[in-house]
């Protein structure tokens, strides 16, 4: 608990930090001199997807902003672990529009939240801090409505059937959600395995409507 509450102050005067002194003139992705966050050489390389794709195990569609480019990569993993939250603006951006497109009113935006062991490391959940900004840059609410099982193992040591496998009675809600339209992000998708279970969670407590939407799409 207490290295915990250590993380979330470092985490919070972080954020006060970068409010006050602004971003390098260099581009987060390539390191290169840029007025803009991303320069135009790197966001050349990042391909926006325009509508859903079809997940290959489920009969499910997800909507990500973009492919998982190495460009994107880059992007992502600054700010899941180096805590590049101008980075995480930029994601957010992205996710915002994208959410806008959709047109989906009195929707309650909501998240894949990160494992115990995740948010010890990072000090702040990722996915949470993409729906804080989406939510300040669009009219949408949002809820941590997804508890994670304390059984579920690091998606990324696992081959792709043993992801699908892993994320099976991965998710619970606690909390009626009849009738109500729920807007489901996460960073990046690979097999989908984890935005479908979690889906099925929030069906199960009465969600009227389940879209799936990501940062961008990876494959194994």
């Amino acid at each position: 608990m207490g290295k915990r509450f250590v993380d979330l102050i470092k985490y919070q005067v972080k954020c006060i930090f970068e409010a006050i002194y602004p971003h390098a003139d260099k581009c987060i992705c390539c390191g290169e001199d840029s007025e803009d966050v991303i320069c135009r050489k790197c966001r050349k390389n990042i391909f926006l997807i325009d509508n859903s794709i079809k997940l290959s195990e489920f009969d499910e569609y997800v909507y990500p902003c973009c492919y998982y480019s190495y460009e994107m990569k880059k992007i992502i993993l600054k700010f899941k672990y180096e805590a590049d939250f101008y980075a995480g603006e930029e994601l957010a951006h992205m996710m915002a529009q994208k959410i806008s497109r959709l047109n989906i009113d009195d929707a309650l935006l909501t998240y894949i939240p990160s494992s115990k062991s995740a948010l010890r490391k990072r000090g702040f959940d990722q996915c949470e801090f993409l729906c804080r900004k989406i939510c300040s840059e669009i009219k949408v609410k949002y809820k941590n409505l997804l508890v994670k099982s304390s059984d579920v193992k690091e998606q990324k040591a696992l081959s792709r059937r043993e992801r699908i496998r892993n994320l099976k009675n991965a998710f619970m809600v606690n909390e009626d959600l009849s009738g109500r339209k729920i807007i489901l992000i996460d960073d990046v998708i690979t097999t989908g395995a984890t935005l479908y279970y979690a889906k099925k969670a929030l069906e199960e407590r009465g969600a009227q409507k389940v879209l799936l939407v990501a940062v961008a799409k990876s494959t194994i």
